[in-house]
């Protein structure tokens, strides 16, 4: 009798094997598979965390880098203007009138409740000072000097009101503008009224005061 003879087909045959093969594995030894599995995600997770500190690392240098460029340019620009426009003496010349405006604020405060026209002649009775060769030769020198604003104290608060009005009287007296004359160095003041004079008339209210007004 004929024997069959069955064809023998590689890639049915390889297929087949290798798929039996993995089975066989996975079910012989599910814990090294396990672990695989683990070790897989555990990569994808670090590569995925690894990425995302990455990235942030990289856009905080970048907003570094731009901080300090945008620093570098501003402070070139501030150079060639002080260089060419002398905004260093501007701005000194502003520091020094705020300084001198926040003086006289705290010299009017005591009369905060008279009109802004006896505030502004106080102003310039201190201003007159200043230019006077009998007083300091400065505003916080003049405004400071002992004795001789009644309530003048370092520690007066320094209220806008006073402040704008000193700032522009000063604002006039640097552009070279005097409102009054300048021998009007003596202030005559009550809460009602504010008057400037010429000549020393002594009394309460004035820049001079009796003993017992001191430290009130």
């Amino acid at each position: 009798m004929d024997e069959k003879i069955r064809v023998w087909n590689p890639v049915r045959k390889k297929t087949e094997r290798r798929g039996i093969d993995l089975k066989r594995f996975v079910m012989q030894n599910p814990d090294i598979v396990m672990n695989v599995a683990i070790i897989v995600v555990s990569v994808i997770v670090a590569c995925i965390v690894t990425s995302c500190v990455t990235t942030a690392r990289l856009k905080h240098d970048f907003a570094e880098q731009l901080r300090e460029e945008r620093v570098r340019v501003e402070q070139d620009v501030t150079v060639r203007l002080r260089a060419e426009y002398g905004v260093d003496e501007v701005e000194a010349a502003a520091t020094a009138m705020q300084s001198e405006a926040r003086a006289l604020a705290k010299m009017l405060y005591p009369m905060r409740n008279n009109t802004d026209a006896g505030l502004r002649s106080a102003c310039w009775c201190a201003i007159n000072r200043v230019d006077s060769q009998q007083y300091p030769g400065t505003v916080q020198g003049v405004c400071s000097q002992d004795r001789q604003w009644m309530g003048w104290s370092e520690d007066n608060p320094v209220i806008e009101r006073l402040y704008n009005i000193a700032y522009e009287a000063l604002r006039q007296w640097h552009g070279g503008i005097h409102a009054v004359s300048t021998d009007f160095l003596f202030l005559e003041w009550t809460p009602q009224e504010i008057t400037i004079r010429t000549t020393f008339e002594g009394g309460r209210g004035c820049h001079y005061w009796y003993e017992e007004d001191w430290g009130k």
